[in-house]
C-alpha cells in the first residue's frame, strides 16, 4: 500500500499493518551455542539517547510519533538508546524493553524456516518446487491455477508476478479499518488478489508482494503440519533466546505484556474517493495482526532484533554458510529496471554503482562506496510502527531502530534519512573506534 523510503535513495513497498483504532474502534538447520549472541547486555548510551531525543523533539509532533528505540553494535561493542513516551499524550518513558511491531522486517524469519526445511531431506521439499506441487484442491486440480508454475524461490525474491494484497488493492485495508479486531485467515488474504492478472511471467520481473510471504507461511504449514508461527518460535525465538519477541496470530494483547507495548500511531490524509472517510488520526496498537501474518506480524525490541540480525548473517546460528549464500546472493535480483528486464528482476551476484539495490530471499542488499561498503538491510512498516536494520559486513557493524509510526515519518524521506545517518555516524564514531 505504501512506498517506504529506505537508507538509500530508492523506495520499496513494505507491509502496511492495519493496527487498531482503539478497543472502541474510535479513530485517533545446523545449530551451535548461541550464548555469545543471545541476550547480549546493552549499556544505555547517553550520546545515543541525545540523538534520538533530538529527533523526537524536532519531528514527533508533526509526524505523529512519540518514541524511538535503538541498538547499535560494532564488533563486540553494543549499546542502546531510547527516547520518548509510550503514548503521544502521556508521560511514561519507554525503556530498552519496550515493544514495537517490526512489520516486513519479519519476512526473513519466514525465509529462514523455508531454507531450513529445504535442506532437510525429511520433508521432500525444494526451493525449486512450484505452488502447483503443494497447493492442490481435493480433486487434484491446482488450487491457484494462474500461479501454479511459480516457484518457491520466486516467492522469496519477489519475482513471482503475483499481485500484493496490501499495495495493489484497498480491500483488506478498508475491512480492517472498519473492524480492527477482524481475524483474516491467510487464505482470505490470498483470495483478495487471486483473480487479478499476474503482473509478468514468473522470474521475469520484480514486484514487492506481501502475498508471496503469506503463501510461504501457508506452505510451511503444509510441509510441517505445524503453524508457521510455531515453527518460527521453535526454530528462531527459542534458539536465540529472544525473550522480548512475540508473534501474535491475531490480537497482540493475547501474547504481549501490555505494559511493555508502545502505542503506535498513523495519520491518513491521502485516501482517494470513495475512501476519504477513512482519513484521520488513529491509534493502531492493539488491532489484529492476522493481516500481517508471515509477511510482517512480529513484535520485538531493537536488542532482540540485533541478536537475530547477527545470527542471520553468521553461519552456524540459524543457517549454514551455504544457506546464507542462498539467502543473500545466489538468487539475488535487481530491484530496478535493467537491460532486458524492464520490470526489474535481472539476476545479479552483487550490487554495484550501476545496480545499487538487490533483493535476495527476504533481504535487501544496498550498494555503498568505501569506507563502509555495501550492506544488507530491511525497513519494515505497519500502520502504527516502523523498524529498520542495517548490517555492514566489512565492519561487522549493525544499526537497528524502531519507531511508533509506520507511515508518516517514513513518507518524509529527508527526515527519515537524517535519522538513519545520525545513528550510522554515531556507531562508526563511537562503537567502531573502540
Amino acid at each position: 500500500m505504501y512506498k517506504i523510503f529506505s537508507s538509500y535513495f530508492f523506495a520499496f513497498t513494505v507491509l502496511l499493518v492495519t493496527g487498531c483504532v482503539g478497543s472502541n474502534n474510535q479513530p485517533i538447520s545446523q545449530m551451535i551455542n548461541t550464548s555469545s549472541y543471545a541476550n547480549k547486555v546493552s549499556t544505555v548510551s547517553p550520546e545515543l539517547n541525545n540523538i534520538l531525543y533530538g529527533f523526537v523533539e524536532s519531528y514527533a509532533k508533526n509526524n505523529y510519533f512519540s518514541a524511538i528505540s535503538s541498538t547499535v553494535r560494532c564488533g563486540n561493542n553494543q549499546v542502546s538508546g531510547v527516547a520518548g513516551t509510550f503514548e503521544s499524550d502521556g508521560s511514561t518513558l519507554i525503556d530498552t524493553n519496550s515493544l514495537f511491531q517490526i512489520g516486513s522486517t519479519s519476512k526473513s524469519f519466514t525465509s529462514v524456516v523455508i531454507l531450513q526445511l529445504a535442506d532437510n531431506p525429511k520433508y521432500n521439499f525444494s526451493l525449486n518446487d512450484t505452488i502447483g506441487k503443494w497447493f492442490r484442491n481435493l480433486d487434484g486440480s491446482p488450487e491457484y491455477p494462474q500461479w501454479q508454475n511459480v516457484t518457491v524461490i520466486q516467492l522469496l525474491n519477489m519475482s513471482s508476478g503475483i499481485p500484493d494484497y496490501v499495495n495493489d488493492t484497498f480491500e483488506v485495508i478498508e475491512k480492517s479499518l472498519l473492524n480492527p479486531n477482524y481475524y483474516f485467515p491467510p487464505n482470505e488474504l490470498v483470495a483478495t488478489v487471486e483473480s487479478m492478472p499476474i503482473l509478468f511471467a514468473p522470474g521475469q520481473g520484480f514486484h514487492y508482494s506481501n502475498t508471496n510471504y503469506i503463501l510461504l507461511g501457508m506452505l510451511i504449514q503444509k510441509i510441517t503440519g505445524n503453524s508457521p508461527i510455531t515453527e518460527i518460535k521453535n526454530r528462531i525465538f527459542e534458539k536465540l533466546n529472544l525473550t522480548h519477541t512475540y508473534f501474535p496470530e491475531n490480537l497482540p494483547s493475547t501474547v504481549v505484556p501490555v505494559n511493555q507495548m508502545t502505542n503506535g500511531y498513523v495519520y491518513f490524509n491521502f485516501f482517494p474517493d470513495p475512501l476519504k472517510y477513512l482519513n484521520g488520526f488513529y491509534n493502531r496498537t492493539w488491532s489484529s495482526l492476522s493481516l500481517e501474518y508471515t509477511a510482517g506480524g512480529i513484535i520485538s525490541t531493537p536488542k532482540d532484533l540485533t541478536t537475530y540480525t547477527q545470527a542471520l548473517y553468521n553461519p552456524g546460528f540459524l543457517l549454514t554458510k551455504n544457506e546464507i549464500e542462498t539467502l543473500t546472493t545466489k538468487y539475488m535480483i535487481a530491484q530496478s529496471p535493467t537491460s532486458g528486464f524492464p520490470n526489474g528482476g535481472q539476476p545479479i551476484s552483487e550490487v554495484s554503482q550501476s545496480i545499487p539495490v538487490g533483493y535476495g530471499l527476504g533481504i535487501f542488499s544496498i550498494y555503498e562506496p568505501e569506507p563502509l561498503g555495501s550492506y544488507y538491510m530491511y525497513n519494515g512498516a505497519t500502520l502504527g510502527f516502523g523498524s529498520y536494520y542495517a548490517y555492514y559486513p566489512k565492519n561487522n557493524m549493525y544499526t537497528i531502530f524502531m519507531i511508533n509510526n509506520g507511515v508518516n515519518v517514513n513518507n518524509h524521506t529527508q527526515i527519515y534519512q537524517e535519522l538513519v545517518n545520525s545513528i550510522k555516524q554515531y556507531t562508526v564514531a563511537t562503537q567502531c573506534g573502540k
